[in-house]
């Protein structure tokens, strides 16, 4: 890593967001798409009976496709070896559709575009990340858990 902030610390901050963005998106034709796993709470109750094992209720695999994703060029403070910034990704334009784990199917359904994910970066000594997703998956808690798809098994349409 370079000894100075300047260009240099902004490509790769470039490249750690890029990096962090696909670890659960899939670049499928045009489109960007997250899987989002939703799985459903105990079916009664606010917690299993004592010494019970009670499985996660299936729920829907949401698929969010995203098209014209840009992101913004590092907006950086860098003093010496320490950089921090953010960067931004935003779509043009968005859909989604669920299946259910009973294979129902939705249909596709646009959404706006806009910010659709960002990435605080730092590097003091090595990079540091902070991500902030998608408000809704962020709503969804831990009945979601969003994931990388293979381009195969995104719904056509």
């Amino acid at each position: 890593m370079p000894a100075s902030a300047g260009p240099d610390m902004g490509d790769e901050a470039t490249r750690q967001a890029n990096r962090l963005f696909l670890t659960t998106r899939a670049a499928c034709g045009a489109d960007h798409v997250l899987a989002i796993d939703v799985t459903l709470g105990q079916p009664s109750g606010f917690a299993p009976v004592l010494g019970e094992t009670v499985a996660p209720r299936t729920g829907h695999t949401l698929y969010l496709a995203m098209s014209g994703v840009t992101s913004t060029p590092p907006k950086a403070i860098g003093v010496g070896t320490q950089w921090q910034g953010r960067i931004s990704f935003m779509a043009e334009s968005a859909r989604i559709i669920s299946i259910g784990s009973d294979g129902r199917r939705g249909a596709w359904t646009p959404m706006s575009g806009g910010e659709i994910y960002a990435v605080d970066l730092a590097y003091r000594q090595g990079w540091t990340a902070r991500v902030s997703e998608l408000a809704f998956l962020t709503n969804l808690g831990r009945f979601a858990k969003a994931r990388r798809p293979t381009c195969s098994e995104i719904p056509a349409g």
